[in-house]
């Protein structure tokens, strides 16, 4: 270790960095044996329960170096920040890093996370806390939690004034870690950085976050009031969506400044109403600069634009208030191109009546009633509506070569055609002329599935077609995971490890636990395991215990006995 390293009162950011992905490699689930008995003290506290811990170590005699860690670890998990420091050999916080040197070489990393974790409850020094978690990631070694010891690193550098770092730090945690419980953390200090300066990546960011299942909810408010703020100014009725949502998730007294930004929003989309929000805020909130700027131009406005009503609907729409928007919009239809867009979107709407409406004639409107039409399965009627927008020369057969333009058309009016053309050669031929113009977003990775699926059905070679739709498709889409899943099946059969597990070690297998993204990431697992990344694929399959049937059940357990039965 360096002198750096050693000496407290120094910034070890280098060497921290290095060691992460080394000790990336030693921590996490370990094929070395223990006493039965810590190991179900240890699985205890994973699980969030440090009294079953310490009932389970009251067996443990004599109480050797982990039982004494893992006690500690449970004492500062209860709030006895004392105890905790007495079991690592100190009077006090001051002597904590002298304490932790004292330690066998087999412990000392694991001492020096619980020591930092120590140094920190007590309010102790932050240089020596950054000491101690860089030593614990530089040796490593059972019970170190490298995300955790990052999370911590993270917290102490914000508490230290040195935000810089912090984010590097917090970036590291994000990106490296899709699987840690402290990835939260992470993102959340990385899209509070980047928010002004990266507002959509900040935004992917937070939409990550508002997804995962264990997120607490001080958490969760942090990252909707973030994500309100972000989309306040521009869009806010998605402000709104967000707002709403997480005031439904939260209880009274953990709802921060969500009302805020829910009557900041109402107050752009409909000034009446939002004007009214804004006057009945408690008073805390009520004190916010923006408040009474924002209800003296809802006074003065009055009514809102064709596009903040339209947006407003949006928003009704993703809260599942179908009527609401039908209200909102149906009164302005027959002229507005972007209100009859906007109500081919309610759910439950017969949108052929809308086909004859003046606005039904504007490119916005045409592909809105194309697609509710196409989803509704009335192909010929959306066929008619959409084949004003097609140029003649963008109607290729089959056999014709297509040009990189597409001759103009949209790759939008492009997919829809390949779906709502009535003979099969045209919607190949419109098919192939959006594949080769290069288009990226949702229609191509669509298109490119439909070519995938072809591909199948002729026995050709789908793994191209497929891949390319998982790059394209958005990760939230619900075929995004399975295009992922059914390339990445075809490549680790092949035996290219490497391109299946680029597929899979991402929003594929991570972004939910529903029956594709679950099955993803056991694929996951198994690429992991044949390409010696063991304690990963550990990981992963046993982040799938409790999910699935029986027959998925029995699986996962046989491949982790098979993991641990591996030297």
């Amino acid at each position: 270790m360096s002198e750096r390293m050693r000496r407290p009162g120094r910034r070890p950011t280098a060497a921290l960095i290095a060691a992460v992905s080394l000790a990336s490699m030693l921590a996490g689930i370990s094929g070395a044996a223990e006493d039965p008995a810590l190991d179900a003290a240890r699985t205890a506290l994973a699980a969030g329960q440090p009294v079953e811990a310490l009932a389970v170590l009251r067996g443990v005699k004599p109480r050797g170096p982990s039982a004494r860690l893992i006690e500690a670890r449970a004492q500062l998990a209860l709030g006895r920040t004392r105890e905790a420091i007495e079991l690592l050999g100190s009077i006090d916080g001051a002597g904590i890093p002298d304490a932790v040197a004292r330690w066998d070489a087999g412990s000392r990393g694991e001492a020096s996370q619980v020591g930092a974790e120590a140094l920190l409850a007590a309010g102790g020094n932050m240089p020596s806390a950054l000491h101690l978690l860089a030593q614990a990631l530089e040796l490593g070694g059972r019970g170190v939690e490298p995300d955790r010891c990052l999370a911590l690193d993270c917290q102490c550098l914000l508490r230290s004034g040195e935000r810089d770092q912090a984010v590097r730090a917090a970036r590291r945690l994000w990106q490296g870690w899709p699987r840690s419980a402290y990835r939260v953390k992470g993102g959340l200090v990385l899209a509070h950085a980047i928010a002004t300066s990266e507002p959509t990546a900040a935004r992917e960011i937070l939409a990550a976050i508002r997804v995962d299942a264990a997120i607490s909810a001080s958490d969760r408010r942090d990252a909707g009031e973030l994500l309100c703020r972000i989309l306040l100014v521009e869009h806010p009725g998605q402000c709104l969506v967000v707002a709403e949502q997480e005031l439904g998730h939260l209880a009274a007294t953990e709802r921060g400044a969500l009302p805020l930004y829910r009557a900041l929003a109402l107050a752009r989309l409909e000034p009446r109403t939002g004007a009214q929000a804004l006057r009945t805020l408690p008073a805390d909130l009520a004190a916010d600069p923006t408040v009474q700027p924002a209800l003296r131009d809802a006074e003065a406005n009055g009514a809102a634009s064709v596009a903040m009503v339209c947006e407003r609907a949006r928003a009704s729409i993703a809260l599942g208030r179908a009527d609401e928007a039908r209200a909102l919009l149906e009164p302005l239809a027959a002229d507005q191109p972007e209100a009859l867009a906007a109500l081919c979107s309610v759910p439950g709407l017969d949108c052929q009546r809308f086909v004859g409406f003046p606005a039904a004639r504007s490119p916005i409107a045409a592909l809105a009633l194309t697609r509710a039409l196409a989803g509704a399965g009335k192909l010929p009627a959306a066929w008619a509506v959409l084949l004003p927008l097609l140029p003649a020369s963008a109607a290729p057969s089959a056999r014709e070569a297509a040009s990189d333009e597409a001759d103009g058309a949209t790759a939008e009016v492009l997919y829809w055609a390949s779906v709502c053309a009535p003979e099969q050669e045209r919607r190949e031929g419109y098919r192939r002329r959006l594949l080769a113009s290069k288009a990226t977003g949702l229609e191509a990775g669509l298109a490119w599935c439909a070519e995938a699926e072809a591909r199948t059905r002729d026995g050709g070679d789908a793994v191209e077609a497929w891949s390319r739709a998982a790059a394209l498709l958005p990760a939230e889409h619900p075929w995004q995971a399975e295009a992922a899943w059914r390339a990445a099946r075809e490549l680790a059969a092949r035996g290219d490890d490497p391109g299946a597990r680029a597929l899979l070690d991402g929003p594929a297998s991570w972004r939910a636990d529903d029956e594709v993204n679950c099955r993803c990431r056991f694929l996951l697992a198994q690429v992991l395991a044949r390409s010696g990344a063991r304690d990963e694929a550990m990981r992963a399959a046993d982040s799938l215990t409790g999910r699935g049937d029986a027959a998925r059940q029995a699986r996962v357990e046989a491949f982790l006995a098979s993991l641990r039965d591996t030297p």
